[in-house]
């Protein structure tokens, strides 16, 4: 009867992460547009220089989706949240720093072939979103491996 019991526990934990995973995966994450955002931004508008800290976005993203639980299952989404922070901490200390960045509309592109993925500052941009790509996927690789 234990083992039945520790199995259905594990089953229920399993279900629940992975419920989670699938409703994030249906929107765009915080980390997503921030990424976009960047990269957008850099040309006219320009980037404000910022510390991006992936770990509180993606804890917050989990936290919302645990409180869109249903009754039943958001008890062991608790267990799936403190176990998330237990197992994969060291994620937390990923920091990105974000610098000024803007390339205004008077400037000529020509240098670049008129493409701003080829300046200087849209090769900065592309690379700090794909560092905020790579802590989020680490971040999600780690959650899809919970054990509990």
């Amino acid at each position: 009867m234990q083992e039945l019991g520790a199995q259905l526990v594990g089953t229920t934990f399993s279900l629940v992460r992975e419920k989670v995973l699938v409703s994030k995966a249906i929107l765009l994450s915080e980390l997503d547009v921030l990424g976009l955002k960047i990269q957008t931004d850099s040309y006219d508008k320009g980037v404000p220089a910022q510390t991006v800290r992936p770990w509180q976005s993606y804890l917050k993203t989990l936290q919302n989706k645990m409180a869109d639980l249903g009754e039943a299952d958001r008890a062991m989404g608790k267990t799936v949240l403190d176990k998330f922070v237990q197992q994969c901490s060291s994620l937390s200390s990923i920091v990105i720093q974000v610098p000024a960045m803007r390339v205004t509309s008077s400037e000529s592109l020509s240098a670049y072939d008129y493409n701003i993925d080829r300046h200087p500052v849209g090769i900065r941009a592309k690379a700090i979103a794909n560092q905020i790509r790579k802590a989020e996927d680490d971040m999600q690789a780690c959650f899809k491996s919970l054990s509990q």
